[in-house]
């Protein structure tokens, strides 16, 4: 909830809600409620009569961006400026639907946005975020993919499993490899009449972690494929 003393309040928000608080407030009336000024309070509507405050996510801001819920900016980043990361709102409680009208309250709140999404990998098949991904290789290279994830702080790489985890290796900044040259086996037969090529397929479980913690995994399939001559 809201915590603070005074006419001023703090809220921390998760990025990606767009309700922010409900309001509530003693009196022996009806209270209304209403904007009444703050940095950022354009972003904001509040319902008169049950006190919710949202972000706007419908139309367009004047300068035409799109409203829409809170994004968190990574500190770090090439264009990020002092308080990307925080909203002001003046909230008014007034016992008179009549701007103006009645006794009121005002309190200041200013809110604090936070990552709350985690990593989305891009891996190399497949769309973003997707939980397994697959590529297929010529024998006797090493080089599987630069990985990349979706987020919006820097991310961190690590291996957390796979039937086949130990062939592999991964920098921090996301570049897997196998740890040497592996062979092409060649297929079996299944006892089914199918063609058995499992001994060329190598799983690994890939892991992306940002700065807030938050993390994504990913199950890669690499498939080799026959590429040296007899």
């Amino acid at each position: 909830g809201v915590g603070g003393a005074g006419n001023t309040a703090v809220k921390t928000l998760a990025e990606g809600s767009a309700a922010v608080h409900t309001f509530t407030a003693s009196d022996e009336t009806d209270v209304f409620w209403s904007l009444n000024g703050g940095t950022d309070a354009d972003l904001f509507e509040i319902n008169q009569n049950t006190g919710e405050l949202t972000f706007k996510t419908t139309d367009n801001a004047p300068n035409g961006d799109p409203y829409a819920a809170p994004s968190y900016k990574d500190p770090t980043a090439g264009d990020y400026q002092d308080g990307d990361n925080q909203y002001e709102v003046i909230i008014r409680a007034s016992d008179s639907s009549n701007a103006g009208e009645g006794h009121f309250t005002d309190v200041t709140l200013n809110i604090e946005v936070t990552d709350a999404i985690a990593p989305e990998i891009v891996g190399p098949s497949g769309d973003a975020g997707d939980a397994t991904s697959a590529i297929a290789l010529d024998e006797g290279v090493t080089m599987v993919a630069d990985m990349a994830a979706n987020d919006t702080s820097n991310v961190m790489w690590d291996i957390s499993g796979g039937a086949n985890a130990g062939d592999f290796i991964i920098s921090a900044d996301g570049e897997l490899r196998f740890k040497q040259e592996m062979a092409y086996a060649r297929p079996t037969d299944d006892g089914n009449g199918d063609v058995d090529n499992s001994a060329n397929e190598y799983e690994v479980i890939v892991r992306a972690t940002d700065e807030s913690g938050l993390e994504s995994t990913q199950t890669i399939t690499v498939t080799l494929e026959d590429a040296l001559a007899p």
